[in-house]
């Protein structure tokens, strides 16, 4: 995959690249993708990149989130992409849907990780005790959702992994982690309740490291997203 090599700032985001047919940025922690009934507070990724791009206020198929084919939670960091043109948005689109685009994450979980890499395939659905969280469904009885990771570093008591997914499903890799016991640190939503540690990021340590997808062309391109200085010095510190 190609490597990113020009940056231009919004006021809170980073244009990693752009086309004549899409976008790439590198979304900040505590940016919220598009407004919703949880959010109608305007600031957000869309209403910024609104401001460079109006051409995008029309493509997609919710005018709500224009463009948007892809979302990050809003305590996530990390690549996107976001379609220019109705047709580049119906072609990621399809991707997306086909799991044909590669989506890796950066975390550190809490625990030492039994093997080097592994695969989680527990469906997930919405949690019966709490319609706004999600939750791991061993039995299949959600949506099928499947994460990989590697172990890139392995801590005394914290492992710094590389997360594939080759789903997308809402909060699936905050759910998947903490379904085998390596809740990510920072987390506050699905983290056990007598998880201590003297790690306070203040937000998931979940970063979008890289994406990539196929042009219309059948070429490949991908581009990555640097870990936020915060982030890289709790681990400069865990040295």
């Amino acid at each position: 995959m190609k490597p990113c090599v020009s940056f231009v700032k919004l006021k809170k985001v980073t244009i990693l690249a752009e086309t004549p047919d899409y976008i790439v940025v590198d979304k900040p922690t505590g940016l919220v993708v598009h407004q919703a009934s949880q959010h109608p507070e305007p600031d957000t990724l869309v209403n910024e990149l609104l401001l460079r791009y109006p051409e995008i206020a029309t493509v997609g198929d919710d005018l709500t989130r224009p463009g948007i084919v892809q979302r990050l939670d809003q305590g996530v960091s990390g690549v996107m992409v976001v379609a220019r043109t109705q047709d580049m948005f119906e072609h990621l689109k399809q991707q997306f849907s086909q799991h044909l685009v590669k989506k890796h994450y950066t975390a550190l979980v809490h625990g030492t990780m039994g093997q080097p890499e592994g695969e989680i395939n527990f469906a997930i659905a919405r949690s019966s005790k709490d319609y706004t969280k999600m939750a791991a469904r061993p039995d299949d009885t959600g949506k099928t959702a499947i994460t990989r990771y590697n172990v890139i570093r392995q801590y005394p008591k914290y492992a710094l992994l590389d997360v594939e997914i080759l789903t997308g499903r809402t909060h699936q890799i905050r759910v998947h982690l903490n379904a085998i016991n390596h809740p990510l640190v920072g987390e506050a939503i699905y983290k056990p309740k007598n998880l201590k540690s003297r790690l306070q990021p203040g937000r998931p340590f979940l970063h979008s490291t890289s994406l990539g997808f196929y042009l219309p062309n059948g070429s490949l391109v991908g581009y990555t997203a640097p870990l936020p200085e915060p982030l890289q010095a709790i681990l400069d510190g865990l040295h």
